[in-house]
């Protein structure tokens, strides 16, 4: 599997102010301290490679998408949840060589909230004659929302009028279903309004997607559910928007997780990779790498006691590319 984040933010996309640029750029180049680049390639290792979080091009603003490659260049493309970062992909596609034919993209939602589902109205290949878009969901309004969305006043195009053809398919909770090779499970999620969450199982691999879900990670009957789904997964796509103390306290009912969270069900269900998700508006960059620092620190006190699990504990950030 070939996993690529296009949207890892929580709640509302978010824009890099001016300040906060400028913040960056005066960092940068206090760092670089005036060493000569000897072309482009060079500069971009030096940006990827050697700038701290603070300074770099930082964890992205884009609220959920996230899309999952098989084996092969087919032009069947699964797509997690349609954020605004689902507009960011589809941009994208139309310098893919892929998109030079007719495609289906699957779109699974985890729910229907509107930072999930706010980049189809701009998604590009919509509006593509040729193109199949199948909807994937455990709601069975979905069609009705997200046509409601695009109704006027809203939008002022509606769904109806997009180029490529549209449907939905709603899925039983608990009952598998094949997307591109890919076999997928899902559970129901305490979320307000109910997310679930989806397994994708594919040439050995397992990847989890786990947003929009508060745990009661303490109490054994409730995490066990949550344990089994997660598995032994390679990779886990975990909701962490909160500390634990704020899921405890003052945002406790708001159905969203904590890295502490993610780190110890991860080393019970003995899965390897965690990427945090979901990420707080109102968290900049600066509190963000702490937040992962805190979290990896959590992580290896962890796997110290459960065998080394879990290996790697790590933010999400807009176009990162994970190869499992």
């Amino acid at each position: 599997m070939l996993i690529r984040f296009w949207g890892t933010r929580g709640s509302i996309p978010l824009d890099c102010p001016p300040e906060t640029l400028r913040r960056k750029l005066v960092g940068a180049l206090l760092l670089a301290r005036g060493r000569p680049f000897s072309d482009r390639a060079e500069a971009e290792r030096f940006v990827d490679n050697e700038l701290p979080a603070e300074f770099g091009p930082g964890f992205g603003g884009a609220t959920p998408c996230v899309e999952v490659r098989g084996g092969e260049e087919s032009r069947q493309v699964v797509l997690l949840d349609a954020g605004s970062g689902l507009a960011a992909f589809g941009r994208h596609w139309k310098m893919d060589a892929r998109s030079a034919a007719p495609a289906t993209f699957h779109i699974l939602l985890s729910h229907l909230h509107w930072d999930h589902i706010q980049g189809i109205p701009f998604f590009a290949p919509a509006y593509a004659h040729g193109n199949r878009i199948v909807i994937h969901t455990c709601h069975p309004q979905a069609e009705a929302a997200l046509r409601a969305q695009m109704d006027s006043p809203f939008f002022p195009v509606p769904l109806s009028s997009f180029a490529a053809s549209v449907s939905f398919e709603v899925h039983r909770v608990g009952a598998p279903f094949v997307v591109n090779g890919f076999k997928v499970d899902t559970i129901r999620q305490n979320h307000p309004g109910v997310s679930y969450g989806y397994r994708l199982e594919r040439d050995g691999k397992a990847l989890v997607y786990s947003t929009d879900a508060e745990h009661a990670v303490v109490d054994p009957d409730a995490a066990a559910p949550f344990i089994h789904f997660f598995r032994q997964a390679d990779l886990l796509v975990f909701e962490a928007m909160f500390t634990r103390d704020e899921v405890s306290y003052d945002k406790a009912g708001w159905g969203h997780a904590s890295s502490l969270d993610a780190v110890e069900l991860a080393a019970l269900a003995r899965a390897r990779r965690v990427a945090l998700f979901h990420h707080d508006p109102s968290a900049d960059d600066d509190r963000l790498a702490a937040f992962e620092a805190d979290a990896g620190r959590h992580a290896r006190e962890v796997a110290r006691a459960s065998d080394g699990l879990p290996r790697e504990v790590f933010m999400a950030r807009d176009g990162m590319e994970i190869s499992l």
